[in-house]
């Protein structure tokens, strides 16, 4: 909600877009995997005002494995 309300503040012209502004997210990353995994998957983008699409660099990016949903595939990938 920070952001969304950051972007519509500055559609409303009471934020100038060249303004440095701090924002406090008070949420967690879980509320959208699907940003975690696109990052961990090089997949992340963001378009430009110019409508251009760019892919985000992942440069944190954890190894990426896929386990099958049961308890004891789960443990041994955790073992690794």
């Amino acid at each position: 909600m920070t952001l969304a309300g950051l972007k519509k503040l500055v559609a409303a012209h009471s934020i100038d877009p060249a303004e440095d502004i701090v924002a406090i997210l008070t949420g967690h990353v879980l509320k959208d995997p699907d940003y975690v995994v696109s990052y961990h998957r090089g997949e992340l983008s963001f378009t430009d005002k110019q409508g251009e699409k760019h892919l985000l660099a992942s440069n944190y990016a954890s190894q990426w494995i896929q386990v099958a949903a049961e308890r004891s595939a789960i443990e041994q990938a955790l073992a690794l």
